[in-house]
């Protein structure tokens, strides 16, 4: 089976559910599996649950590899319907999260040209959409290359027009400077976890990072800070003025069907406990 056979119509024939209910994509030898990572809100001095991000994770041979060796074997005639499949899949299994209103980030990529709706429509049937657990919105995350900067600038505004939201990573000051925030840009500005091991280390960075994300929020654009995994990470996030928070410290990733206890996390506990990760994924 081949999920880029036959474009956005395709996806359904690209899908099998196990006897769980869990879509699992399937392309030529691989599986593929989602996954979900809590978002957290700052909200006083609570932590609130406010969304999950979807991957995809490819299996081969029952063994699980690395989602960037998968797509660098990939024909690229096939791309735009296995992204497309993944981002489907995301939604697809949202429901096994078991929590409704969520937002529900999923990959973007610029080879479907501003059309994320015909992957997504193909996925989930009218009736079980007003039943089941469902996302409150739709975010679509460029990342943080050049390529990816420039569909935000292409696609960012009709995506918005139809109801998405627009997330990109950025990955330094200079980085940032490139990103165009017109009409066409994004509602959140995703800090990679490079640069925020970066700004732990160093505090010159820590604070240059501070006054990006104030310009940021001056301009309505909300922030998120990945990676954090430890007190010490959050205690700076938080002190950089962060409004979204994502990390194995808070909550790892978790295959779908993993069942989701999400609750509001005390600031000051999560600043006072000692490190702590649990792993959902190998």
């Amino acid at each position: 089976m081949n999920a880029a056979s036959g474009g956005p119509a395709g996806v359904r024939q690209a899908i099998v559910v196990d006897e769980l209910g869990i879509a699992i994509g399937v392309h030529e030898a691989y599986r593929l599996k989602s996954a979900y990572r809590p978002l957290f809100s700052k909200e006083g001095d609570k932590l609130v649950p406010i969304g999950v991000k979807a991957s995809t994770v490819p299996f081969t041979g029952g063994k699980q590899i690395a989602f960037a060796d998968f797509r660098a074997g990939l024909n690229p005639a096939d791309m735009s319907g296995v992204i497309g499949l993944c981002s489907a899949l995301g939604l697809a299994n949202y429901r096994h999260v078991g929590i409704d209103g969520l937002d529900l980030w999923v990959g973007y990529h610029p080879i479907l040209n501003g059309e994320l709706s015909p992957w997504l429509d193909e996925t989930v049937d009218a009736d079980d959409y007003e039943v089941l657990p469902r996302p409150r919105r739709l975010v679509c995350e460029f990342d943080a290359s050049e390529e990816h900067r420039q569909a935000l600038i292409g696609h960012g505004g009709t995506l918005r027009e139809k109801g998405f939201g627009v997330a990109i990573g950025v990955f330094g000051s200079k980085h940032l400077a490139e990103t165009e925030f017109g009409l066409s840009g994004p509602d959140i500005v995703r800090v990679e976890a490079g640069w925020f091991a970066q700004a732990y280390q160093d505090a010159a960075t820590a604070r240059l990072l501070g006054t990006v994300i104030s310009r940021l929020r001056h301009r309505g654009i909300r922030v998120l800070v990945e990676g954090i995994a430890s007190p010490g990470h959050l205690r700076v996030a938080h002190k950089c003025g962060a409004d979204l928070f994502q990390g194995d410290y808070l909550a790892p990733a978790a295959l779908g069907g993993t069942v989701f206890e999400l609750e509001p996390l005390s600031i000051r506990r999560l600043l006072d406990e000692p490190y702590r990760v649990t792993r959902h994924l190998g």
